[in-house]
């Protein structure tokens, strides 16, 4: 059985300075701005690999997404309004969605989404994914689109503070 690679990351920290802003403007703050390309150093350092990237339409998240991408530039970007505080029922859609041949995917969303789908999906016992956290999920397919969200598995968590 062949293998799919995902990598499901909650945007860095971000910026609260502008109360009125709206929060799909908000930008990263000076530790997300720090935490995020950190973060793809060490993914590099371990030998994982991107092959594309999907990030929220969220100012955050895309500027996230940016930072992984610059460490890994064969990755193409894409940016999809359903990543938005995505629930588990899209950020699944998202996967089923994608190209045959991509096999390792970042998807940039948000919180709560993301922490759901570790537990719910992935079986983790996880309180809560931090900014700029990464799940690693192996995903037991050899086409997206024919996923069984019972093939999910969780090999790794990595966040910034550990």
């Amino acid at each position: 059985m062949s293998f799919k690679r995902l990598y499901i990351t909650r945007h860095a920290k971000s910026d609260w300075a502008n109360p009125g802003m709206d929060d799909i403007d908000r930008p990263l703050n000076e530790r997300g701005k720090k935490d995020a390309p950190s973060m793809a150093e060490r993914m590099k350092q371990m030998s994982y690999q991107i092959d594309h990237i999907i990030s929220s339409n969220a100012r955050r998240a895309s500027d996230t997404a940016t930072f992984f991408h610059n460490a890994f530039p064969d990755a193409t970007l894409n940016k999809e309004h359903q990543l938005y505080h995505a629930d588990i029922d899209e950020i699944f859609q998202t996967c089923v969605e994608l190209e045959p041949e991509i096999n390792n995917v970042m998807l940039v969303c948000h919180n709560p989404g993301i922490t759901f789908f570790a537990n719910v999906i992935c079986g983790a016992n996880v309180d809560n994914v931090p900014t700029c956290g990464v799940l690693v999920i192996d995903v037991e397919s050899s086409d997206w689109s024919s996923i069984d969200m019972s093939k999910f598995k969780l090999v790794n968590f990595l966040y910034p503070k550990m």
